[in-house]
């Protein structure tokens, strides 16, 4: 009986450090996640039109499964920006950064999603 008691004592401590070590692989993660997004941020600036946008487009180009719209997602998303980049570099005499051009192709997009595309609900 006392062996028992031993034996869960350790089961216990074991267990805790194991979940403290898979707290702190999840808080790396985190933070590693979050550090890349900052940097990538501050470097490229924010273009959070593509993140809105293009996940609507390939929803409704590839649908709503998430295994189709991921990976469209992602291809269509490297597509758009580098079309933006692209006109941001020469469309004008000056280099415009790329936030407003993909400001300006979002707004427009969003405004074709919302005016010509039907919004359909399920309700079961």
């Amino acid at each position: 009986r006392r062996q028992n008691l031993l034996y869960k004592n350790i089961i216990n401590h074991l267990y805790q450090i194991s979940n403290y070590v898979v707290n702190m692989q999840k808080a790396l993660i985190v933070y590693g996640t979050k550090t890349g997004t900052a940097a990538v941020t501050a470097y490229a600036g924010i273009v959070a039109w593509a993140g809105l946008i293009v996940p609507h487009i390939a929803r409704i180009v590839f649908g709503a499964e998430t295994r189709s719209t991921v990976p469209a997602s992602i291809v269509l998303g490297s597509m758009f920006m580098a079309v933006c980049d692209t006109l941001a570099r020469s469309l004008f005499p000056i280099e415009l950064p790329l936030g407003i051009v993909t400001a300006l192709a979002g707004a427009a997009s969003f405004t074709v999603l919302l005016v010509f595309i039907p919004i359909k609900v399920e309700r079961g």
